[in-house]
């Protein structure tokens, strides 16, 4: 990976490298071209080793040889290459009310609110506007990531969907879910009448529209809720989903329910509570505004501009 961008960078004429956290080649080609470099969070969490909390240590264990460096010709540093942050810059996508005081912040470091994109919509489905024009629509969105990684299985996420569809079947809202890799819509019909399931569908489109947001408490999701001032009801499988959940109901954004406890009827409940609880909606809207207030990407680009 390291030689292929430095190949693009001399291409391009490129004079900074952004990289995500997880991908640390791109730091390391900075490095031996004598660049500056800026890192970005994926996740809130300003803890830089949170990757150990879900990822094996199998897989981790591999970023801390010194190999890495001698065979780069780079002085080695101590530390794992998958929690190493640029000496630069570094952006995390939350607010700092989010991430919390407690946490000291290097001054590198800044909270620029969530980074959302999506990609723009060749063709608007025949479903989308019936979907927003509805009184009450409820967006149920899937992690993007294999359930396995998390050390859970297809039948979790099959038991998370169809919590869903019975849950709210017959309920006075409209709900779009959208699966993941190894989940098909045909596996979960017939549907009820106020149930859509669809493969996929770029979240960030229905956003204006819904009036609150079932996830397993990814960042991406998550971000993209809160930016838009609706609560959330969170079913955490791993990684940082956890702790966004947690955080989320410490900050009366939204409701927890444990994987375990997940059911019909405990995301029934918890659905009608969020929507019918004014204060979910105040909390969720006042951290919208904290957002746009940030201006997000302006914010980043503007930092990158100091470099």
């Amino acid at each position: 990976m390291v030689s292929d961008i430095e190949w693009y960078v001399r291409q391009l004429d490129i004079h900074v490298i952004v990289q995500e956290l997880l991908s640390p080649g791109a730091g390391l080609a900075a490095e031996r071209l004598g660049l500056p470099w800026v890192s970005v969070a994926t996740h809130p969490l300003p803890v830089i080793e949170g990757y150990k909390t879900w990822m094996p240590s199998s897989l981790w264990r591999w970023f801390e040889d010194d190999e890495i460096f001698r065979r780069l010709q780079l002085p080695a540093r101590p530390g794992n290459l998958l929690g190493r942050i640029s000496p630069y810059l570094h952006l995390i996508p939350a607010t700092l009310n989010f991430v919390g005081k407690a946490y000291q912040l290097p001054a590198q470091a800044y909270c620029v609110g969530p980074l959302s994109w999506s990609p723009p919509l060749a063709q608007v489905p025949d479903w989308f506007h019936q979907i927003c024009d509805s009184p009450t629509p409820i967006l149920v969105g899937c992690s993007s990531i294999n359930p396995s990684v998390f050390e859970r299985t297809q039948t979790d996420l099959e038991r998370y969907v169809r919590s869903a569809i019975e849950g709210l079947a017959g309920e006075p809202v409209t709900v779009i879910i959208t699966l993941t890799e190894g989940l098909c819509p045909e596996a979960f019909t017939p549907l009820p009448a106020n149930v859509r399931v669809e493969q996929f569908f770029p979240h960030q489109h229905l956003m204006p529209w819904l009036k609150a947001v079932i996830t397993h408490g990814g960042w991406g999701l998550v971000g993209r809720a809160l930016s838009q001032g609706l609560p959330l009801v969170i079913v955490p499988f791993g990684a940082d989903q956890s702790v966004n959940a947690e955080r989320c109901q410490q900050m009366g954004l939204g409701m927890t329910i444990p994987l375990k406890d997940i059911s019909a009827a405990s995301l029934r409940a918890a659905v009608r509570r969020v929507l019918d609880e004014p204060t979910y909606h105040i909390r969720s809207r006042a951290e919208s505004e904290t957002i746009h207030g940030l201006k997000p990407p302006e914010a980043a680009a503007d930092l990158l501009e100091t470099l």
